[in-house]
C-alpha cells in the first residue's frame, strides 16, 4: 500500500488570516456644513438636556460650571469625547483619532472635536 502525499499543495493552503472585521468609520462633516443638533447643544450648555459624559438628565437648577466640577481634567479641556448625546441621552458612536475625536448620535448627527475646539 502506498502512502498519499500529504504535503500541502498550493491550492490546498487556506487563505491567510486577514484580521478582525473592520468597523464602520465615521466620516467627518463637510467644511461649511450645517451644525448638527448635538453640536449646537454642546456649544450652548443651556440647550443641553442630558450630561454628555454621564447621560444623566440635567436638573434645571444646575449650572454648567457646577456640572464641570465633577468632570475629569481631560473632559474639561475637551480631550475626552462625549459618550452620550446632550439632546436625547442616547449612547453615541465615538471614534478617537490622532487629531481629535468624532461622535455620532443616530438621531442628532455628528459632533467633531475640531468644530468645538478649533486649533489656532
Amino acid at each position: 500500500m502506498t502512502r498519499k502525499n500529504t504535503s500541502a499543495a498550493p491550492w490546498a493552503v487556506p487563505p491567510p488570516w486577514e484580521g478582525p472585521p473592520r468597523t464602520q468609520v465615521v466620516t467627518p462633516p463637510e467644511v461649511g456644513a450645517e451644525l448638527s443638533a448635538a453640536t449646537l447643544a454642546l456649544l450652548d450648555p443651556t440647550v443641553a438636556e442630558f450630561d454628555p459624559f454621564t447621560g444623566a438628565g440635567i436638573a434645571a437648577d444646575t449650572s454648567a460650571e457646577q456640572r464641570a466640577e465633577s468632570y475629569s481634567p481631560s473632559q474639561r479641556k475637551g480631550l475626552d469625547a462625549p459618550r452620550y448625546c446632550p439632546c436625547c441621552g442616547r449612547r453615541m458612536k465615538v471614534q478617537v483619532l490622532p487629531t481629535g475625536w468624532l461622535a455620532e448620535c443616530s438621531r442628532h448627527g455628528i459632533v467633531d472635536s475640531t468644530m468645538l475646539y478649533p486649533h489656532t
